[in-house]
């Protein structure tokens, strides 16, 4: 018996042991963390134990998102896109190339040779074969995706180049065939072309930098409040080019357009959605599109008013709002209207937050935004904290 009570003070004893050796290390760590961890670790702790172990999301009041708010007296906003560079780059790519070849032709047989290059899907400029003869007799007929080139004998030797034009090339595969002309009734005669090095070199434009898009967000609140839009730009070219530009996988323009003048197009503000909206251009040449702005004009605004509701039990706590802007390192100025009383709040940052408890009431409660500077709030929160 005594033998038992002796285990069970021992038992008893490490575990106290371990509690405190437990406590001692979490104290060392506290003790060693950075002062602002400390601070935050032991404010949530008590955050925690004064309310119950509530969630920070139960303590919300009030959240919106109002979105664009323009300044007093001001209907119109400007959103500026970046620059837009178009360009074609042309540059000479070697299609094909053989060591040798021989093309042939009796009364009796004839072996014509078939070629095949591909542009790789750029758009094909002139392009040259080359090739030297090493024994030729006959007419050779060279025939490029079923159009005749050239017949015509060809001396032994290095040959001038055959131009291939571009009005006949297609923008993929293409078949370039040669042959030689029958002997005729010198059934006895083999007519034959013994060719050595031959080549296709052409001139490829790449089209890939000709097109380009930019981007521009809408709310839906201020979607909903547009009245007109209008899109302006400058171009600078050197010469009319072929322009077309998308809004949306909408055609707001197609067709020559004129350098060095600038363009005002009215958009349909149906074309217009929710969130992302994309311009896409297009040319088939060279072109700078600069100054690319898009202006919309609202309806006269009407500065939203939120209301939230606030118990008796819940005036001992502190109440917190919170102003999370769109735009970084931009300048904020606006009034802030609780109830019957209102402050002014000027900053650059993209997040404000300020103790309202003293603009609280019982019961119901309201707060309105009413902004100097066009400013874009992602979301009011107001919170009891």
């Amino acid at each position: 018996m005594v033998k038992r009570n002796s285990r069970k003070a021992t038992n008893a004893g490490s575990a106290a042991g371990l509690v405190i050796l437990i406590g001692l290390l979490i104290i060392l760590y506290i003790l060693f963390i950075p002062p602002a961890d400390r601070w935050k670790l032991l404010e949530n702790t008590t955050s925690d134990i004064s309310n119950g172990g509530i969630g920070e999301e139960s303590n919300i009041i009030l959240r919106e998102s109002p979105g664009t708010l323009l300044a007093e007296g001001n209907i119109y906003q400007r959103l500026s896109l970046d620059p837009i560079r178009l360009y074609m780059n042309e540059q000479g790519v070697e299609l094909l190339k053989l060591d040798s070849l021989v093309v042939s032709h009796s009364v009796f047989s004839n072996h014509p040779q078939e070629l095949i290059f591909s542009t790789n899907g750029l758009i094909p400029g002139d392009a040259y074969l080359s090739f030297n003869v090493l024994e030729g007799k006959g007419i050779m007929r060279i025939i490029l995706n079923n159009h005749i080139i050239a017949e015509q004998e060809f001396g032994e030797g290095s040959n001038k180049p055959v131009q291939l034009p571009r009005m006949y090339l297609s923008q993929g595969e293409n078949k370039l065939v040669l042959e030689v002309s029958s002997p005729g009734i010198a059934f006895w005669r083999l007519n034959k072309y013994i060719l050595r090095d031959i080549s296709i070199v052409g001139n490829l434009l790449d089209i890939s930098g000709g097109k380009a898009e930019r981007s521009f967000y809408i709310s839906k609140k201020d979607l909903e409040n547009i009245k007109r839009v209008t899109f302006s730009y400058v171009l600078d070219c050197d010469q009319p080019v072929q322009l077309s530009i998308l809004l949306n996988n909408q055609l707001l323009f197609y067709g020559p357009a004129t350098c060095a003048k600038q363009y005002n197009q009215e958009i349909d503000p149906a074309i217009l959605r929710e969130g992302m909206n994309t311009i896409e251009f297009e040319s088939d040449n060279n072109l700078y599109i600069d100054i690319p702005r898009i202006k919309i004009e609202y309806n006269e605004q009407e500065y939203p008013t939120y209301y939230f509701e606030i118990d008796e039990d819940d005036l001992d706590r502190s109440f917190w709002l919170t102003l999370k802007f769109a735009e970084k390192d931009e300048r904020h100025i606006l009034k802030v209207q609780i109830n019957a009383r209102s402050f002014t709040v000027d900053t650059y940052r993209d997040k404000y937050e300020r103790d309202i408890s003293d603009y609280i009431e019982e019961g119901t409660n309201s707060i309105k935004i009413i902004p100097e500077r066009d400013v874009n709030i992602r979301e009011i929160i107001i919170e009891k904290r």
